[in-house]
């Protein structure tokens, strides 16, 4: 005798076999420190975690196109990544703090904020998001660590002091040459 897996819209409800133990949720909520409810993706078949993107601020468009460039630039750069916790912020920020974007990690490397402006363009907000997920990158390998309090960073082998300028530093470099290779894979890889 076989078992015959129903075929209602609830099948998913069942295991392999057929039998009426139904399998736990794929999604669970996650409550933060601020109360906003965050939702983590699990596999449970493999018991991995995945990681968690929000937006704040800024209108639908911003919040959908910031999720799938974060995505598609996890996948480019840190495919095996399952932890992050990446929080956009859409803001206005003041002409004189001279930048379109920044990166800034939490509680660990694992969690970060990154804030963009407002009022860009799409093709400025797609290039911003790109540059600030190579410094995620670089934060999350740990190859790079902030300590400006002591007047000094580290990046990778070696420690770069916190006056030089910012053109030469090898963060920025890295991230302005990859920030256009990544936008160009994403712009490649979503249908017109």
């Amino acid at each position: 005798m076989t078992a015959t897996i129903p075929t209602t819209p609830y099948s998913n409800n069942y295991d392999e076999t057929g039998s009426k133990r139904l399998i736990k949720s794929k999604v669970e909520k996650i409550n933060t420190i601020d109360n906003q409810d965050k939702t983590r993706y699990i596999n449970r078949k493999r018991n991995e975690t995945m990681n968690i993107i929000t937006a704040k601020n800024g209108n639908r468009l911003q919040h959908s196109v910031a999720r799938d460039v974060i995505k598609h630039c996890i996948q480019k750069l840190m495919p095996r990544m399952r932890t992050l916790d990446i929080n956009v912020v859409f803001k206005r920020i003041p002409k004189k703090e001279n930048t379109v974007g920044t990166c800034l990690m939490q509680e660990n490397n694992r969690d970060f904020e990154i804030e963009i402006e407002k009022k860009l363009s799409f093709d400025e907000m797609v290039k911003t998001l790109c540059h600030e997920m190579v410094h995620v990158k670089q934060y999350a390998r740990n190859e790079m660590t902030d300590n400006a309090f002591k007047g000094v960073y580290r990046w990778r082998d070696r420690y770069i002091k916190e006056n030089t300028s910012y053109s030469k530093l090898p963060w920025e470099r890295e991230a302005y040459r990859k920030q256009k290779t990544l936008s160009k894979s994403y712009y490649n890889s979503t249908p017109n």
